[in-house]
């Protein structure tokens, strides 16, 4: 731990030490204390102790473990996100390995070529962070890592991490992300996001839903995607549906994965390849596409 522990009192319990008396030892994160028979209590701890006959909880930074009932008086602020895992687990069960002061998410951080730097203050099992490599610092604050970084899900740009560096991330606890866009046709594609993006949390768009932003041959994207132009047609794009994800092949062509169902081409009316009269004859005042048509003309090679 990097947090010296705190002993606070409690609310009494049910058990009056002092009553009835009770031989009780505490052996925990840095250090130990112990109470006898509810008279004295030795201080094994350099911290600073404050304790009551009764009960005992020990502060570490966002929980308060009691010692009584060698349970945690709280659950972590980010529990929701982590719904395979005890609301009041510490550190995934694994605190030998991995440190979590104050109950948020962990992040390993990778660089802009998707290789692995660590992590930061906080561990292996939140979103990944994209970082400049000179900014990196191992076991840097959460909050500085992110100012200074941004989260994969907003990196707007094509992403190489490799299959070693996921499963490093997994072996540690951390979640796998699965990327919207594979782009493994060799040249440069488009993609038109779903919505827009806040890269760097400045309140100002990055990427706008009506823009066209390339994703370099042979990388990843992370974000949410509307839709992609590629080599393979200069008069069709290729409309996602969402939570879809898809595969650009060597030629240009796209498979989309829509919830397990791979390989679909056209799903349902609307998905797929689709052309300008399409998005007219849906919404006639719709320009969102529009960026993304002329990058199809510009980039692509047959008409469909």
């Amino acid at each position: 731990m990097n947090q010296k522990p705190k002993h606070t009192e409690t609310s009494p319990s049910s058990y009056d030490a002092a009553a009835y008396g009770y031989d009780y030892r505490y052996d925990g994160f840095g250090g130990s204390a112990q109470a006898s028979h509810g008279v004295a209590l030795s201080r094994a701890l350099t911290e600073q102790l404050y304790y009551t006959s009764t009960m005992l909880s020990t502060g570490f930074g966002a929980r308060y473990y009691m010692s009584d009932l060698s349970v945690w008086l709280s659950v972590d602020p980010l529990s929701n996100m982590y719904p395979s895992t005890s609301a009041y687990m510490y550190c995934l069960g694994n605190p030998v390995m991995l440190i979590d002061p104050d109950g948020r998410n962990a992040s390993p951080v990778v660089d802009k070529n998707g290789d692995l730097l660590g992590t930061d203050s906080e561990g292996w099992t939140g979103e990944v962070i994209v970082m400049d490599k000179d900014d990196f610092e191992q076991g840097m604050d959460h909050d500085v890592a992110v100012d200074k970084g941004t989260e994969l899900s907003k990196h707007g740009e094509g992403i190489k991490i490799t299959d070693k560096t996921w499963d490093k991330i997994d072996e540690n606890g951390g979640d796998i992300m699965t990327p919207y866009v594979r782009n493994n046709s060799g040249a440069t594609a488009y993609y038109k996001p779903e919505g827009n993006i806040d890269s760097d949390g400045d309140g100002k768009p990055d990427y706008e839903n009506s823009g066209a932003y390339p994703i370099a041959p042979n990388t990843d994207l992370y974000v949410p995607v509307d839709g992609v132009a590629t080599k393979k047609y200069n008069d069709h794009v290729f409309k996602i549906p969402n939570g879809g994800t898809v595969l650009i092949t060597s030629e240009g062509g796209i498979n989309l994965d829509f919830y397990g169902f791979g390989g679909m081409g056209r799903a349902a009316p609307g998905i797929g390849w689709i052309n300008k009269e399409y998005i007219e004859s849906e919404d006639k005042n719709d320009r969102s596409w529009d960026a993304l048509f002329d990058k199809a003309k510009k980039i692509g090679k047959i008409k469909y």
